[in-house]
C-alpha cells in the first residue's frame, strides 16, 4: 500500500539538514546539534539525543493517543504546551507527539513522571525499535529533542486539567511494555508497528479491502470535485473497521469505504442523515457530496463536515456519568423519532440471529491465547439469550455505537458518527456503551435515564457480548484498538451479573 519503510538516502541525511526551513511567523525552534553518528539506528540519535518524527507519523501517534483517551492536554496546541512550562516546541500547530517524541528516554520513570501509560507504551515502544513508517506523502521529518524537563508539576493553561501522574515504580521498559499486554492499553502501542498504511496505520483487516492513498483522495477530487483538489489531505488514524478516512484542508473529510458494505452506506447516510439531524440532540454527520467510483477505485465514496472531538476511551473518561448522561439521551432521542421509510437496522434481527456466529467466535477464541474461559462467555452468552424478546414496535437505533463512533469535546459527547448501521430495531442495540465505555457507577446511571426493563438491558449485555467476541478473533492482529475494546467488554460483562 502507500506506507514503506525509510529508504537508505533518508536514513542517511544530517539531523540538522532534515529539519525544514522555519517557514515565516512560525516559533523559532531551538538551534539543531550536530551529529557525527549517522545513519541514526532506531530513530534516535546517540550523539545528540534527537528523534526524529515525520508529520505524518506524529498525526499518527496523535490520532492513536486521542482515540484511547490520552492524558487530559490531548487536545492542546502548542501554545497551551509551551504555556504548561513543559517544553518549547518548534513548528506552529505541534501537538502531543512532539512530548511523546521527547519522552523517549532510557529512564521510564521519568517518562511515567509525565505522561499517561499509553502515552508511555507509544514512547517506549518507539525507543526500543518498533519499526518507523514513512512515505513520499508524509514530508520532511521533523527533529525533536528528546531530553525530559525535570519538573515535578506542571502548570496548566487556563481553564485546562493538570495532567495526571501516573505508576513511578521502576520497571524496566521491556517489562513495561510486556505487563502492559494484560491491561486496557494493550495494543496500542503497536500502532506504530504497521508498515502497510501511511502514517503508522494497520494493515489489512479484510480479505477484500479496497487499498486507498492520499494520492488517490487527491485523484478523486481533482476528477470530480476540483474545488477542493488542492486542499491538505491527511489520513486520520482510527479504529474503524468500515472507512478510511482523511482530513481534507481545515473543514472536510473524505470518508473512502474499505469493502463494497460500506459503500452501501453512502446513499442511505445521505438520504437519512439530513432528516435525523434535527431530531437529535447531538451533532451527527453532515454530508458535504457523494463521489462515484473512478480513478482505480471502485466504490462510491463521500465528502462530510469535519466535527471537531476525541474518540473516548474504556476505563478513561474524566467525568463519565455526564458522558453516560449524553449517552442516554441520545439513546432515548433515537428510539422516539416519528419518521416513516427506515431501512432495517444492521442488528436489527432478534439476539439468537447471532448464535451461530457467536459459538464460532468462541471456539476460535478458545484456540488463541486470550485469557478468558470459553465456556464462562457462552454461559453469559447463552444468559442474554434467554432474555424475553422484544415486543414492542421497531424503533430508530444507530445500531454502532462503539468508541470509535463517539466524540468527545472537554468532558462532554459532542457527536456521534459512522450511522452506516442506522435503521429500525430494538432499542437494546444502542444499550451497549454500558459495557463498552463506561465504569460500574456510571452505567447505574446510564441504566436509569435509558428507563429500560431487565429484559432489554439483558439482551443489551448480549448484543454487546456478541459484538466484543466476535470481533477480538478477527481483528485481534490488525486492529489493536477494536481488540483492546473487545478485551474490555468481555472482562467487564464476565464480571457482572447484570
Amino acid at each position: 500500500m502507500t506506507g514503506q519503510a525509510p529508504s537508505s538516502a533518508t536514513r542517511s541525511r544530517s539531523w540538522k539538514t532534515a529539519v525544514p526551513s522555519r517557514a515565516a511567523g512560525s516559533p523559532r525552534r531551538p538551534p539543531a546539534r550536530s551529529c557525527a553518528a549517522s545513519p541514526c539506528p532506531r530513530g534516535i540519535c546517540p550523539g545528540t539525543g534527537l528523534a526524529r518524527l515525520s508529520y505524518g507519523q506524529a498525526r499518527a501517534l496523535l490520532d492513536a493517543h486521542t482515540a484511547v483517551g490520552g492524558m487530559p492536554g490531548t487536545g492542546w496546541d502548542l501554545h497551551e504546551y509551551r504555556h504548561s512550562g513543559l517544553t518549547h516546541l518548534g513548528e506552529a500547530g505541534a501537538s502531543l507527539p512532539m512530548l511523546m517524541a521527547k519522552s523517549r528516554h532510557k529512564k521510564p520513570e521519568n517518562v511515567r513522571r509525565y505522561f499517561h501509560p499509553s502515552a508511555e507504551a507509544i514512547a517506549l515502544a518507539l525507543y526500543l525499535g518498533y519499526p518507523a513508517v514513512t512515505s513520499a506523502t508524509i514530508g520532511e521529518p521533523y527533529v525533536y529533542d528528546s531530553t525530559i524537563p525535570r519538573r515535578r508539576s506542571v502548570r496548566p493553561p487556563p481553564g485546562r486539567g493538570r495532567p495526571r501522574r501516573a505508576s513511578t515504580t521502576d520497571t524496566a521498559p521491556a517489562t513495561r511494555l510486556a505487563d502492559m499486554n494484560s491491561g486496557s492499553w494493550s495494543d496500542y502501542a503497536t500502532i506504530l508497528a504497521g508498515t502497510e498504511r501511511s502514517g503508522g496505520y494497520m494493515g489489512k483487516m479484510h480479505a477484500d479491502e479496497a487499498e486507498t492513498d492520499a494520492d488517490l483522495v487527491r485523484r478523486l477530487l481533482r476528477a470530480q470535485f476540483p474545488r477542493w483538489a488542492d486542499l491538505p489531505i491527511t489520513r486520520l488514524a482510527s479504529g474503524g473497521t468500515v472507512n478510511a478516512i482523511y482530513r481534507l484542508g481545515e473543514d472536510l473529510t473524505v470518508r473512502l469505504p474499505l469493502r463494497p458494505g460500506g459503500a452501501e452506506a453512502i446513499a442511505m447516510e445521505a438520504r437519512l442523515l439530513p432528516r435525523l439531524a434535527p431530531l437529535l440532540p447531538l451533532p451527527i454527520p453532515d454530508v458535504v457530496a457523494t463521489g462515484a467510483p473512478g480513478e482505480g477505485y471502485t466504490l462510491a465514496w463521500a465528502v462530510h463536515r469535519w466535527i471537531e472531538g476525541r474518540n473516548p476511551v474504556e476505563g478513561d473518561l474524566a467525568e463519565p456519568e455526564l458522558v453516560a448522561r449524553d449517552l442516554a439521551e441520545f439513546a432515548v432521542a433515537i428510539r422516539k423519532i416519528d419518521l416513516p421509510g427506515g431501512p432495517p437496522a444492521h442488528r436489527g434481527e432478534p439476539l439468537i440471529a447471532e448464535d451461530q456466529g457467536m459459538r464460532a467466535a468462541i471456539e476460535a477464541l478458545r484456540r488463541t491465547d486470550e485469557p478468558f474461559d470459553a465456556d464462562e462467555i457462552t454461559a453469559a452468552w447463552e444468559e442474554a439469550l434467554a432474555a424475553p424478546l422484544w415486543t414492542g414496535p421497531a424503533c430508530w437505533t444507530h445500531s454502532d455505537l462503539m468508541p470509535s463512533n463517539l466524540l468527545l469535546a472537554g468532558d462532554r459527547v459532542s457527536a456521534i458518527i459512522d450511522f452506516g448501521t442506522v435503521g429500525m430495531g430494538e432499542p437494546a442495540t444502542d444499550l451497549i456503551p454500558a459495557w463498552n465505555l463506561l465504569p460500574a457507577s456510571a452505567r447505574r446511571v446510564y441504566r436509569e435515564a435509558v428507563d429500560v426493563d431487565d429484559a432489554t438491558w439483558a439482551r443489551s449485555r448480549g448484543w454487546a457480548l456478541s459484538m466484543a467476541v466476535i470481533q477480538l478473533p478477527y481483528y485481534r492482529t490488525t486492529n489493536p484498538i477494536i481488540s483492546a475494546n473487545a478485551r474490555h467488554v468481555i472482562r467487564e460483562i464476565l464480571g457482572t451479573s447484570a
